[in-house]
């Protein structure tokens, strides 16, 4: 794949860009402890007619942890400009899942001139599991598992995120494990956590103007889906779409 490491407003990052040059652009963000890799199926299918673009997280994947330490909802949000700047990209459709969703949407909210179109895969916003307008340390126990994680573990987490479990491959739990084990991203993980708050995201969602295209699934246990439901009230011509 055509893998390269940029330097991005001071911070290593990991791009990942396929399809055809003069195509649409669309920027897809991964979830926490993820990598691009997340979005693999999707990017064979959009790269015959989009510019599919991807990147590790700042503290993720092969991107590794930031200098600074911007790792807010809303430094993440604003990383997504810093991104397209050093790739030339004026106007994207942007996509994310959970936390890169979150960031994807901030970003529309933020800077709306440069989002043509947004798809929100069971994203984070409304405040849940007791994080709201504070963030909350993460317990010991989890802590010690983002900075020493396991095959075992990792394996766990993903029974937890995974409706199908023939998703749960040894190579999947493999592959994640290792981008987990990066140097520096654990204690990434542990600092994205004591910086990650979910205010009232009303206010926001209210000023999108992108279209935007929400997917969730009915089951999911990680962001129940009555946020989607919310969520496409919030912004106007939003469309959801839940999955069984």
């Amino acid at each position: 794949a055509g893998d390269r490491i940029m330097t991005i407003a001071g911070a290593n990052v990991r791009v990942r860009i396929e399809g055809p040059e003069d195509a649409p652009p669309i920027i897809l963000l991964h979830g926490f402890i993820y990598s691009l890799e997340s979005f693999d199926a999707w990017a064979s299918e959009l790269s015959r007619t989009y510019r599919v673009i991807r990147f590790d997280l700042l503290g993720h994947g092969l991107s590794g942890p930031d200098p600074e330490k911007r790792y807010s909802p809303q430094q993440r949000a604003a990383f997504i400009g810093d991104v397209m700047n050093a790739l030339g990209v004026n106007q994207a459709i942007i996509g994310g899942n959970s936390l890169g969703g979150l960031a994807a949407w901030r970003f529309a909210a933020t800077s709306p001139e440069r989002v043509a179109a947004l798809i929100l895969v069971s994203p984070g916003g409304y405040p849940a599991n007791g994080v709201g307008d504070a963030p909350l340390s993460p317990p010991a126990p989890f802590a010690f598992f983002l900075r020493n994680p396991t095959e075992a573990g990792v394996a766990l987490v993903l029974q937890g995120v995974y409706a199908d479990k023939s998703q749960i491959t040894p190579e999947r739990i493999a592959r994640v494990t290792a981008m987990m084990r990066q140097p520096g991203n654990g204690d990434a993980y542990v600092e994205s956590i004591e910086e990650f708050s979910l205010p009232d995201p009303e206010p926001m969602l209210r000023s999108i103007v992108a279209p935007t295209l929400i997917l969730w699934g009915a089951e999911d246990k990680v962001i129940p889906v009555d946020h989607g439901r919310r969520m496409e009230m919030a912004i106007s011509g939003a469309e959801l779409i839940v999955y069984d």
